[in-house]
Order: structure tokens, then C-alpha cells, then sequence
């Protein structure tokens, strides 16, 4: 069980990352053309929040389950230890949050003006991301 919930934690980012920035890229054409807010950007991040809510899910379980968690003051010794019990779930939770307010804000927004806050989360989210992850063990 462990390490099926591992593989998927691990390569669901990939995904995750790739709809972030197809979200990223959407909103800031939209920006730019002043169009409304169309049915596949609320469809984005409805997606974007439902995929982070999962991955979320997988690594909370995880977190309890995971042979490399140690206790808390034993964790804060070493940086590695340490980014995987703390600094880790503690950025993941605020991108979940971010995402989720966003979609809330703006699901029944039809004007232009959601895109200028989607453009700004998901560039805060990509910011969280890039020094959340782990990277060593991110790629393949």
C-alpha cells in the first residue's frame, strides 16, 4: 500500500503541474484578449482543485505512514528530514488553499477581471511549488 500511494504521489505532480500551467497560460490569454471568463477556465480550476484536494489526500496519508518521518525534534535536525515534515506540508497546504479560494471566487464570475486573479494565484501557486518540492528525488 505504501508504495503504490508513494508512485502516485510522486507522478501525480506531473500532471498537477501540466493543468497549472495550461490554467497559467489560459488565463493570461484571456487577459490579454479581454475575453470572459469561459466555461473551460472555471472548468480549469475546478479541475486544479479537485486534482490538488487528491494529492493532498495522498500525502497527508503518507505522511502518517511514511518510514521517513521521524520525530519532530529529531526532524529538525537534519534539512532533509526536516522539508519532509514540515516545510513540505506546510507549502502544499497553502497551495491547496490558494487553489481552492480562487475557484470559489471566481466560479460564477463571467467578467474578464477573474482572469488578473487567476494570472496572480497561479503564479503564486508555480513560486510555492518551485520551493516546496524535493527536488532530488522530483525527477523521474
Amino acid at each position: 500500500m505504501y508504495k503504490f500511494l508513494f508512485h502516485l504521489h510522486h507522478y501525480l505532480p506531473y500532471l498537477l503541474f501540466f493543468f497549472l500551467l495550461t490554467g497559467f497560460l489560459l488565463s493570461a490569454q484571456g487577459l490579454v484578449s479581454t475575453r470572459s471568463h469561459s466555461k473551460i477556465d472555471k472548468r480549469m480550476s475546478l479541475f486544479l482543485m479537485i486534482l490538488s484536494h487528491f494529492q493532498f489526500l495522498i500525502g497527508v496519508c503518507l505522511y502518517f505512514i511514511s518510514p521517513m518521518i521521524l520525530p519532530f525534534k529529531e526532524a529538525m535536525a537534519n534539512s532533509v528530514t526536516r522539508l519532509y515534515k514540515l516545510e513540505h506540508p506546510v507549502m502544499m497546504i497553502f497551495i491547496v488553499f490558494i487553489l481552492t479560494i480562487i475557484h470559489l471566487k471566481t466560479k460564477k464570475e463571467e467578467n474578464f477581471n477573474s482572469h488578473k486573479k487567476k494570472l496572480i494565484s497561479y503564479f503564486l501557486v508555480i513560486i510555492i511549488l518551485f520551493f516546496g518540492i524535493p527536488w532530488e528525488n522530483w525527477i523521474f
